[in-house]
């Protein structure tokens, strides 16, 4: 969805001790009031009662102030505490550095917001000349009786909490006691600074699941440490070494130092991306379906699941996006709106996409029935075709017009064999091969990767004979020459596909669906060859415009990466790209009733075929 806000927003989020600070805030004028000269015995008596009463160390060092304080007889009002945070030292160029990251965010096109995650004491920070500077504080602090004395801790920001901040800066919670609205659910487009929009500063451990948290989800975590601390500096290394940040830096905010370079790259590319993405959001909706675009998506139905129960069903099998069902000598295979990418099934279904899918592979069956035997018998709903059941072979059938996608990346790393065929030098990305290639691949399980294999290990793992082999082959060679014919037509070139054969009383059946967006890629026709000179990227038609949605937002499939939310503004935008690419294959115009139960009409009709 594109943004109605005119710039971004980019919170900038401090610790505060050894962040902003070279030391504890309680070090400067508190201990020493207290009697203590040597600080390292106060925070050892406090984590030796940490442990001796199994407490949060927070709440420990927090009741050992109060404690201390009162021994003595300190003063431990807002105002004595504010008193001595007046004394805190901060690191050279801090004072200066809010003004100037401000109006280097104005420069840029980013609106700068500062806000401290902190585990030391707030009333200390008010009494810093810097409070006034954040747009929230979150850390430690204290409640007060009726006389304004402190004698219980309010909030204890300990490295569990700190990451709770985090989300509270995301939904624009600036209230401790408001914490309940944390677990209550925001539309992403909503939220007012986004992870992917936070800088992290941080130099110790209670720092460092947030410094993660923020990376991992698109963000930027910086490990401060002082200069000559080399303890510090080796810490703040590990942690870029580890993956756990993005980059150390000296603790100077000096105007043209480290620290300073590195947040104006950050908030650069920001702002570029920002850009992009209004970008695209506003060429895609030049071209989204109006019908669907004015729909509300939360009324539109999803299928993503189906239970149901057909007389004689002797098994289900339920796959990435189909739910298969097993019914005397047929199969009733059912088109759910589930959606994958990258060997995942994604956390939402897509308002129509079953039915889009489904349609389109019944057009092409019915279209190549006289090129080979399907396994299609009917279609006795939108999202449902019945069909004879076979027995699969463990292998999909690639077959490429042009090299591009995967075999383009193969061959730029420099692999000039892929699946046993040879390919010759001097190729260039989209380009068209002088006769298209087959590149099998293994059918995986869900959640593992398909594996390219070639046509020799095929047949010497005896996953499919010799004998049927040159069967599939022929077919498929058969069938991407019929469907390059048929997109061409459209104005359209079918780039790759693939296709799925099984057996059944001996005879070899397509299986499965057929040059659909899902199984195939398209270019557009208009422009190919003036894109193709050019070296510039080709129009497709296809769903990698959901594969390029998870990468802009930091999804590849890797070990732990999260999905991204699918807001309703999302979910909406790939519905229409679906009913897009129907109708630009099909020609036809798509029409899908939005408020139906997908399921019960679905029962409904397949039991009527079945007992027909």
């Amino acid at each position: 969805m594109k943004s109605t806000k005119k710039y971004p927003t980019v919170a900038l989020i401090y610790d505060f001790d050894g962040t902003l600070s070279p030391k504890n805030m309680q070090e400067y004028d508190f201990l020493q009031a207290i009697g203590i000269k040597d600080s390292s015995k106060f925070w050892e008596e406090s984590e030796a009662l940490s442990k001796k009463q199994d407490a949060n160390h927070v709440l420990s060092y927090m009741s050992l102030m109060l404690k201390k304080a009162r021994y003595s007889e300190v003063s431990i009002t807002r105002e004595a505490f504010q008193k001595f945070g007046k004394s805190i030292s901060l690191y050279k160029g801090v004072k200066e550095w809010f003004e100037l990251t401000r109006k280097m965010g104005e420069e840029i096109g980013v609106k700068v917001l500062h806000y401290i995650n902190s585990s030391g004491l707030k009333e200390m920070i008010e009494g810093t000349d810097i409070y006034k500077e954040f747009e929230a504080v979150y850390a430690c602090s204290f409640m007060y009786d009726a006389n304004g004395v402190a004698y219980w801790p309010a909030v204890a920001v300990d490295f569990t909490a700190k990451t709770q901040v985090l989300f509270m800066i995301n939904k624009g919670i600036r209230h401790i006691y408001e914490n309940r609205k944390v677990n209550r659910f925001m539309p992403e487009a909503d939220r007012p600074i986004p992870f992917r929009h936070m800088i992290y500063f941080g130099d110790g451990e209670t720092d460092i699941p947030c410094m993660r948290l923020v990376k991992e989800q698109g963000g930027n975590a910086i490990a401060i440490f002082a200069k000559g601390n080399e303890s510090k500096r080796q810490a703040a290394e590990e942690l870029v070494r580890d993956a756990r940040v993005n980059f150390a830096c000296v603790a100077d905010y000096t105007k043209g130092k480290e620290i300073y370079k590195t947040v104006e790259t950050i908030l650069r590319r920001v702002k570029v991306e920002w850009d992009f993405q209004n970008m695209r959001q506003s060429n895609l909706d030049r071209f989204t379906n109006k019908e669907i675009k004015h729909k509300n998506v939360r009324k539109m139905k999803a299928l993503t699941s189906t239970d149901f129960h057909f007389e004689g069903q002797s098994g289900v099998y339920n796959g990435k996006v189909r739910d298969v069902y097993s019914v005397g000598d047929k199969l009733v295979m059912v088109a759910t709106d589930r959606i994958s990418a990258f060997d995942v099934i994604l956390p939402k279904g897509i308002p129509f996409k079953g039915q889009i899918l489904n349609q389109i592979a019944s057009k092409f069956l019915d279209a190549t029935s006289d090129i080979c035997p399907n396994w299609k018998q009917a279609t006795p709903d939108p999202n449902v075709t019945v069909g004879i059941r076979c027995e699969g072979f463990p292998v999909e059938m690639i077959v490429r017009g042009y090299l591009c996608g995967s075999a383009w990346r193969a061959y730029k790393s420099g692999v000039r064999e892929i699946c046993g065929v040879k390919l010759p030098e001097g190729m260039r990305e989209n380009e068209k091969f002088a006769e298209p290639i087959i590149t099998p691949t293994t059918k995986a399980e869900i959640g593992e990767h398909d594996a390219d294999i070639s046509k020799e290990e095929i047949i010497s793992k005896g996953l499919v004979s010799a004998e049927d082999y040159a069967v599939i082959e022929k077919y498929t060679m058969d069938l991407f020459k019929c469907g390059t014919e048929i997109a061409a037509k459209r104005g359209l070139i079918l780039v790759d596909t693939k296709y799925e054969f099984g057996k059944a009383n001996g005879t070899i059946y397509l299986m499965d669906e057929i040059h659909t967006p899902d199984s195939s890629r398209y270019f557009y026709k208009e422009g190919y060859e003036e894109r193709f000179e050019k070296g510039e990227a080709q129009k497709q038609l296809s769903k990698e415009f959901v594969r390029e949605w998870l990468m802009d937002n930091g999804f590849q499939g890797k070990a732990g990466q999260q999905v991204p939310e699918m807001t309703d503004a999302v979910v909406e935008g790939i519905t229409a790209r679906y009913v897009e690419l129907y109708e630009n294959i099909t020609g036809e115009k798509f029409e899908g009733k939005s408020d139906e139960d997908i399921a019960a009409r679905i029962e409904k009709n397949v039991k009527a075929y079945l007992n027909s």
